[in-house]
């Protein structure tokens, strides 16, 4: 055997076992991106799913409140109008009259 030949056996003997670790512990973390990956597209469209429903009841909502502004703002012209509120009957504002001193017993 010559130098080089038992160099490259020593070389072997020491590097290969190392490589074939490094391969599996390669294939490892791909399998673990792999999976990292879809869970964060998985993540994405359900995002997307909430981001939309979101949308949705915001702009029902929206339309909700702005009719009951609008009726609102009906009624309070409504009163307005009138001065008397919806009753027909002027308000009643209420003083308190003089006060009594009670007696000692």
């Amino acid at each position: 055997m010559s130098m080089k030949e038992s160099v490259l056996a020593s070389l072997k003997e020491l590097v290969m076992p190392e490589l074939q670790v490094l391969r599996l512990e390669q294939g490892e973390i791909k399998t673990t991106l792999v999976l990292t990956n879809k869970r964060l597209e998985d993540m994405n469209v359900h995002l997307l799913d909430q981001s939309r429903r979101i949308d949705a009841v915001r702009q029902e909502l929206g339309g909700r409140i702005d009719a009951v502004r609008e009726e609102l703002s009906g009624r309070i012209d409504e009163t307005n109008k009138c001065g008397c509120g919806k009753t027909g009957v002027s308000p009643v504002i209420f003083t308190p009259g003089p006060r009594v001193k009670s007696e000692p017993e």
